[in-house]
């Protein structure tokens, strides 16, 4: 099968998936306001699906503005110290009941690799377009379960990832633990397997009505690699 064959199957799923969500989404209300939200973590090290992004620390703001089901987000992240490339990532997302659909575009950039934004040649680019579908359940006790593909992009091997969340509220206090495998490709490692483990905890802090800081630790294995890591972050 050849590689072009595949990004357009995934391209015709998630275009039939997202037509499908639309269609669940059109019993919601149309008199829905935007709302737009926006904040920022200082984490001591990037750390993302058992990957390290070499930033200590990284500052990672982020804004979206959610409409109809729809979601438009920017998410980065810019190392403070350390020699790894920053990151801008855009986002759209498409929520119906316990489904959402997501489409995001990574982009990597440093000064020995600046890159050019709309440069979207495969054999160039630094740009990474990523299928994600999400199914979520529960509130106070949560479980999320996570698919997605690179399809394009800065990843030749069309890595295919897989995790598996589940999230326990209590009070201020969050307690998440995590399973992520790699079925396909070699971004996350050279080989098929278990590539995120680990567990986070999350404390709000009160400071004021609509001003709550938290606070989290994070232990995060790559058992494919062997590497381990511990990660303290400040978000509001």
């Amino acid at each position: 099968m050849t590689r072009s064959f595949v990004t357009l199957s995934f391209a015709t799923l998630f275009l039939c998936t997202s037509l499908f969500v639309s269609s669940l989404a059109a019993q919601e209300s149309k008199k829905s306001n935007p709302e737009f939200s926006f904040g920022a973590e200082v984490v001591s090290s990037y750390i993302w699906r058992g990957q390290n992004y070499n930033h200590t620390p990284s500052l990672q703001p982020w804004a979206e503005l959610s409409w109809r089901g729809f979601t438009f987000g920017t998410w980065s992240a810019f190392r403070v110290t350390g020699d790894g490339d920053d990151e801008i990532d855009l986002y759209i997302a498409k929520e119906a009941g316990p489904l959402t659909i997501a489409l995001w575009d990574y982009w990597s950039y440093s000064k020995t690799n600046p890159g050019q934004y709309f440069n979207y040649n495969p054999e160039t680019t630094s740009h990474m377009l990523e299928g994600q579908a999400i199914l979520s359940f529960g509130e106070e006790n949560r479980f999320n379960f996570l698919f997605s593909s690179i399809f394009y992009g800065s990843d030749p091997s069309k890595s295919i990832y897989g995790e598996a969340e589940y999230i326990k509220t209590f009070g201020k206090n969050q307690l998440s633990l995590f399973t992520g495998y790699q079925f396909k490709g070699e971004y996350y490692h050279s080989s098929p397997g278990f590539v995120n483990l680990g567990c986070t905890y999350q404390r709000q802090i009160a400071v004021k009505e609509n001003f709550t800081p938290y606070v989290s630790l994070s232990f995060v294995v790559n058992p494919s690699a062997g590497s381990t890591y511990f990660i303290a972050a400040l978000g509001f």
